[in-house]
C-alpha cells in the first residue's frame, strides 16, 4: 500500500512538472522552449489579441531573462522568439502587413532617424513575410532573433531568411513591447505580468 502511495505521489508530480511551464491561450498550446540557435529560450508569457469582440490572434514571448520591464525585454541582445498564431480564418496576410508598418511607427516613437536606418530591412521584412499567402487557422508565424544573426522569419513551417540588426530586432519586438505598443493588455501578458 505504501509503495503504490508513493508512486502516485511519483505520477502526480511528474504530471505537474512536466505540464507546469506548457501555456495554453485561445485554444492555441505554446511549447515551453524554442530553439534560437544552439540556445532554448523559455516561454515567458501568451495573450490573445481580440480587438473587435472577437480573436484575432494569439501571441507568444519567448526569453530566459527573468525581467518585466518590457523596455529592457525589447532593447535585449539576446535570443528571444515571438510566435504567433493566427486565431481568425479571415487573416488576411497584406492587413497583417499594413499593421505591422503601422506598428513600426508606434514602435519606434515614430523617430525619423531610426525608421529611416531600418526602413530598407522593414521592406525586406514585409516582403518576405507577404511571398507566402495569408494565414490559417491555428498556423504558426515564428520571428526569433539570435544576436549577431537577426531576426529569423518562419513561416508555415518554413524558413524565409533573417533581417539583421538588433536595431530592427528592437522596433519589431517594440511593436508589441514598446510603451507605446499594438495592445498594453497584450504587452502585460506576453511579459509574464500578473494583473
Amino acid at each position: 500500500m505504501k509503495r503504490l502511495f508513493s508512486f502516485s505521489l511519483f505520477l502526480v508530480l511528474i504530471f505537474s512538472f512536466s505540464t507546469c511551464f506548457a501555456i495554453k491561450k485561445g485554444g492555441v498550446e505554446f511549447p515551453d522552449t524554442q530553439k534560437v540557435g544552439e540556445t532554448d529560450v523559455k516561454i515567458k508569457g501568451a495573450g490573445v489579441f481580440a480587438p473587435f469582440s472577437f480573436s484575432v490572434y494569439v501571441l507568444g514571448l519567448y526569453s530566459n531573462n527573468e525581467s518585466k520591464d518590457n523596455m529592457v525585454l525589447k532593447d535585449l541582445d539576446e535570443p528571444m522568439t515571438l510566435q504567433l498564431y493566427s486565431l481568425y480564418g479571415g487573416l488576411k496576410i497584406k492587413d497583417l502587413m499594413k499593421e505591422l508598418k503601422r506598428g513600426f511607427q508606434y514602435s519606434t516613437d515614430r523617430n525619423k532617424d531610426v525608421l529611416a536606418a531600418i526602413d530598407s530591412r522593414i521592406k525586406e521584412f514585409l516582403s518576405i513575410l507577404g511571398s507566402k499567402g495569408d494565414p490559417k487557422k491555428y498556423q504558426a508565424i515564428t520571428f526569433s532573433y539570435e544576436p549577431g544573426k537577426g531576426t529569423h522569419i518562419n513561416y508555415k513551417n518554413e524558413y524565409l531568411g533573417t533581417i539583421p540588426g538588433l536595431d530592427f530586432k528592437k522596433a519589431f519586438f517594440g511593436i508589441w513591447l514598446n510603451h507605446n505598443c499594438a495592445n498594453n493588455e497584450l504587452r502585460s501578458k506576453i511579459i509574464g505580468k500578473k494583473k
